[in-house]
């Protein structure tokens, strides 16, 4: 499995959104906003589970979600 990490900016991109709200998001508990992970002294978001996120905003069934 071919593990792709995400940098804030990247993810603020997919959304549209500035950095700063996807900091909100990510402190935002009732959201269920994916949670990033520390790596090698940055923090990362999975790929995989931010591509789930917008389909589970948009109705579709995912992994995560069944």
């Amino acid at each position: 499995m071919n593990v792709q990490l995400l940098r804030v900016k990247q993810v603020a991109k997919m959304f549209n959104v500035s950095v700063a709200t996807i900091w909100r998001w990510k402190k935002d508990v009732n959201l269920n906003f994916p949670q990033p992970r520390e790596y090698m002294g940055s923090t990362r978001w999975l790929k995989e589970e931010v591509e789930d996120h917008i389909l589970n905003l948009h109705g579709y069934e995912t992994s995560s979600n069944r």
